[in-house]
């Protein structure tokens, strides 16, 4: 299983930093579209669609999305080349709603069954997992190659700490209930290395000599990771509940040793709209400070 993991991760990154350091935005968003209606594709499944047209046509509506939203993330940042107020209001409301499922979390550890039961219902929660995540990402893009790799370098980094910290010293059960192999350990850890992460890699580009503004952003930069990782989790946890709720251990088995798409992105689902707000505010604040 590791094996597969670790030969599955040498075949992907190096295609993955290629193509969002070289490919045009263009092409990034197409090419993470797929990617999500691939996830759609799983999540349908997960809903309690099962035939091949129920699958169908919910995946072709979300690709409708996708390419409507695609027209508007388009024409609005070329006009307003940072960010608007109409994205700024999308992704901050489509990251408090990630409090959402973490009452779904808290609820089905204190033994309660919180989900609901409409596939229906479980599908529009879908396209509000998926769709936020996929207009982040192209966003990130829009503002550098380098943008969108450094936040997924990040997500990466956290995961990987949290998965080996975890193994080799995981006791304590973080949700054992919804993701029997998720430990406090591993939070920490994954914390822990985001930390030396976010606060060593500055100060060794800047050789630690940093004025009071920018600590001021150093922190706001380490608390903002904090977060977006601390997102991360809920988004692994959320997908792990959903598929527990239906007896799934995998959401697909496309990716060997790494599951579906799901299991790939579900992280990235709550990360992305979070880091995506938190970015936008620190942009406000450096033009309100500059």
């Amino acid at each position: 299983m590791l094996l597969h993991r670790i030969l599955t991760a040498l075949v992907l990154i190096p295609l993955v930093v290629f193509g969002i350091l070289y490919l045009s935005t263009p092409w990034i968003a197409l090419i993470t579209g797929i990617i999500i209606v691939l996830g759609a594709w799983e999540w349908a499944g997960i809903s309690g669609w099962q035939t091949m047209l129920a699958k169908t046509i919910y995946t072709s509506v979300i690709a409708l999305i996708l390419v409507i939203i695609s027209k508007i993330i388009f024409y609005d940042f070329y006009e307003y080349p940072v960010f608007d107020n109409y994205a700024l209001i999308f992704f901050a409301i489509t990251s408090l709603a990630w409090l959402i499922p973490v009452y779904w979390i808290i609820q089905t550890q204190a033994g309660h069954d919180p989900l609901p039961k409409s596939a229906w219902i479980k599908g529009i929660i879908g396209g509000f997992i998926l769709i936020p995540a996929w207009a982040a990402l192209v966003y990130f893009h829009l503002l550098g190659g380098e943008v969108l790799l450094s936040f997924l370098v990040l997500i990466w980094v956290a995961d990987s700490s949290a998965y080996f910290v975890g193994k080799l010293w995981g006791k304590r059960k973080l949700a054992d209930k919804v993701s029997p192999g998720k430990t406090w350990e591993g939070v920490i850890g994954s914390l822990f290395v985001t930390a030396l992460l976010t606060i060593g890699l500055p100060l060794f580009m800047s050789s630690g000599k940093i004025g009071g503004t920018e600590v001021a952003f150093l922190i706001y930069f380490v608390i903002s990771c904090f977060i977006v990782v601390i997102a991360s989790i809920i988004g692994d946890l959320t997908e792990s509940l959903f598929k527990r709720h239906i007896g799934l251990k995998d959401s697909g088995n496309i990716l060997p040793g790494h599951g579906g798409i799901l299991d790939r992105i579900d992280g990235l689902t709550a990360a992305a709209p979070v880091a995506t707000t938190l970015l936008s505010v620190g942009f406000y604040l450096l033009s309100t400070i500059g």
